[in-house]
């Protein structure tokens, strides 16, 4: 009896030790390996790509502002602090600020010079401002279009010498057809020429579209003033 007794003695320290490590292994967290080539292959590519960024600075900002009475005339002798100029409700600085006239160009007198001397100097002061014709063949019908551009051949044969002018034409898209020149010969043969002829509105219906509905539209009206059918019974 004393010999079973040593023997379930040295059994019980060895019990206790195997349910130890096992408590051990089962509570203890498993770490499986895994290839990455799986999981890449696995989880989806993440396509979304962020949008680029454009980041502008800007000094100066023209603001041009014509300023007239009640009877049109224009007001001269202002300066920036007659003026405000808001943006998003809040005042901003006006650092620059510029009068033009629109003097007419005056003709200058050059020295006399030497034989064989000769300059290149613009012998007539031009004005500070620039004048832009435009030819809108977007908003305007072709009959008006064809109107528009007999007033400015007359416009130009009457400008004084030195004027500026520029020419544009908008049709489906806004062209240059001649740049800022004091030429007026040069005006005119531009004016003259097929690229200022007169073009189809995108927006504005056809003259023969417009007769069309007009024609429909009388009919309608001779229509709706005559006696209504007698019915009979």
């Amino acid at each position: 009896m004393d010999l079973r007794c040593r023997r379930f003695a040295r059994l019980v320290p060895l019990v206790v030790v195997l349910l130890a490590v096992i408590l051990v292994v089962l509570l203890s967290p498993v770490v499986v390996p895994v290839d990455s080539r799986i999981y890449s292959q696995s989880k989806p590519p993440d396509t979304a790509k962020p949008g680029a960024a454009i980041k502008s600075k800007v000094r100066l900002v023209l603001v041009d502002v014509v300023v007239t009475n009640g009877k049109g005339d224009p007001v001269t002798g202002l300066h920036k602090e007659d003026f405000e100029v808001l943006e998003d409700g809040k005042p901003q600085n006006v650092s620059v600020f510029e009068e033009h006239h629109g003097a007419p160009p005056t003709q200058i007198t050059l020295p006399a010079l030497p034989p064989h001397v000769y300059t290149n100097y613009p012998t007539m002061q031009t004005a500070d401002a620039v004048n832009v014709l435009l030819l809108d063949a977007l908003n305007t019908p072709t009959r008006d279009q064809t109107y528009v551009h007999s007033q400015m051949l007359k416009y130009l044969k009457t400008i004084p010498p030195g004027t500026r002018v520029a020419i544009f034409t908008l049709a489906s898209r806004l062209r240059m057809l001649q740049g800022v020149t004091t030429d007026s010969s040069e005006l005119l043969a531009i004016l003259n020429s097929s690229k200022a002829g007169t073009q189809a509105s995108p927006l504005l219906a056809s003259d023969t579209e417009n007769e069309s509905n007009e024609g429909m539209i009388d009919f309608m009206i001779a229509n709706s003033n005559a006696p209504p059918p007698e019915t009979r019974a």
